[in-house]
């Protein structure tokens, strides 16, 4: 029982890192594109 409640949390633990992977790049690709939309217009 203990062994499967480590691995549900480890896999919680993975998940939520992955979101916070996914967010900073997407975060980082719309900031890009923001700042390719400046450096067009100037």
């Amino acid at each position: 029982m203990l062994h499967m409640l480590h691995d549900i949390f480890e896999y919680r633990v993975g998940h939520v890192a992955d979101e916070k992977i996914m967010l900073r790049v997407a975060i980082r690709q719309e900031g890009s594109k923001i700042v390719r939309g400046f450096s067009d217009h100037a």
